[in-house]
């Protein structure tokens, strides 16, 4: 039976018949209810962890496994005899294994804050694998049993689900084994949920440009009018029997800045349309906001939106930035589609100096309901007439956001506007992984 003491849990033996210290002598019959009860426990805890679909593991202060729960032997196919080993022989050949344990143990335990949340991939096409997990702390544990048993420790193996292997100097079944602090450890394989955010996020990229086509339609015919007309100029003046091409060099330099423009729109086209599977990356918050704005130009300036940017270049953060400039991307349109009759769209930078710099998108749109705003993020929620969005646009994005160590915040003020905030590790702040 278990009895908890402040922050430490006590694992308390059953009474034995005759055990000197004993206030009662409990009938054989006691007992054996006793007994069967704990067993019934044991079951139904088995049971309950057993068909958990996480696998969980217990580490020691030297990432040496203690217990493992069925799926996570099963996802790593591991029996009984590797509990006592290191972590890192255990897994050997599974993504786990490219996980330096005892750090992250030692970190676990120094910082004394959970470590939830933690992403791992490797591999590619079918190989590809994609897991999540999390390091909590165990309370300390301390043993009052009512005698030695085996090896001069108590055996616990009556509370094991994994056979005896008969080696009781390291048999975790043991309480000397179980001095100390310890780490529990959470791990989801995830790898299909996160191709399906990505084919999501694909579609929502698709929709969001078929929305913008007018305007990018638009963004590009200026400058081919632009090269039509140099180009007409151009032929115009060679086609005189003594041409004047003193001049030429003003518009061939005309033709050659259309083009450049052109090819920026493009790339930023298909750098949106295709599959991202980047990994993070250093990259200038201020400029992937930039290099999304570019497409969207046109498309402000119809709606009669102005633009006001406060962007400060060098905020440098860790993340995906094909991920970002989608999620960017979704606040921009969600902006402007906010203002179907003019506005203003502000997008600046913030707290480049901290830990999590941020952007900041703002429409003086008619802001979003109170009841509304704890809804925004679920997917397919929208406010939107029928067939004008599909409400996956603002989940997908703080979900690309979230995978980045990243958040997405909104705040909003009915007949005033809407802020969202995005905010990502900087470049070397704890925790902004490689």
């Amino acid at each position: 039976m278990a009895e908890r003491n402040g922050s430490r849990s006590r694992l308390v033996g059953l009474p034995i018949v005759g055990q000197p210290g004993s206030n009662a002598e409990p009938s054989l019959r006691q007992v054996g209810q006793a007994l069967g009860e704990l067993q019934l426990l044991q079951e139904l805890n088995q049971n309950i962890i057993a068909h958990l679909p996480s696998g969980i593991a217990v580490l020691d202060a030297e990432a040496k496994l203690m217990y493992i729960n069925a799926p996570f032997g099963r996802m790593w196919d591991l029996d009984p005899k590797s509990l006592g080993r290191p972590m890192s022989s255990a897994l050997a050949g599974t993504p786990l294994a490219i996980v330096d344990w005892p750090a992250e143990v030692r970190r676990l335990f120094e910082s004394e804050e959970a470590l939830p949340g933690q992403l791992i991939e490797t591999g590619r096409f079918e190989s590809r694998r994609v897991l999540r997990y999390g390091l909590f702390i165990l309370p300390e544990t301390d043993f009052e049993l009512p005698r030695r048993l085996v090896a001069d420790e108590f055996c616990l193996g009556f509370l094991s689900q994994h056979e005896c292997v008969g080696d009781c100097e390291k048999c975790c079944a043991h309480t000397a084994s179980w001095s100390g602090r310890h780490a529990l450890l959470l791990v989801e394989d995830i790898t299909e949920q996160r191709l399906f955010e990505e084919q999501l996020t694909q579609s929502e990229k698709l929709a969001a440009l078929g929305q913008l086509s007018a305007g990018v339609a638009h963004e590009i015919r200026n400058p081919l009018s632009a090269i039509t007309n140099a180009a007409f100029y151009i032929a115009e003046v060679l086609s005189d029997e003594e041409p004047d091409i003193s001049d030429l060099q003003d518009y061939v330099s005309l033709i050659n800045r259309n083009v450049e423009r052109a090819q920026r729109i493009v790339n930023g086209i298909l750098n949106f349309a295709r599959p991202s599977g980047a990994e993070r990356a250093a990259a200038d918050l201020a400029e992937l906001a930039a290099e999304t704005l570019v497409i969207l130009d046109k498309t402000l300036v119809g709606q009669g939106i102005e633009l006001q940017t406060e962007l400060r270049v060098g905020t440098m953060v860790r993340c995906r930035p094909e991920t970002v400039k989608q999620a960017l991307l979704n606040l921009f349109v969600n902006a402007a589609q906010a203002m179907p009759d003019g506005g203003r769209l502000t997008v600046a930078t913030a707290g480049e100096q901290t830990d999590y710099p941020s952007l900041l998108v703002t429409d003086t749109g008619p802001g979003i309901a109170p009841e509304d705003l704890n809804r925004v993020f679920n997917p397919f929620f929208t406010t939107k007439p029928p067939g004008e969005g599909t409400g996956l646009g603002l989940g997908i994005a703080r979900s690309g956001l979230e995978a980045d160590g990243g958040l997405l915040e909104v705040e909003s003020e009915l007949g005033v506007g809407t802020t969202f905030r995005v905010s990502l590790p900087a470049v070397g702040a704890q925790g902004a992984g490689a």
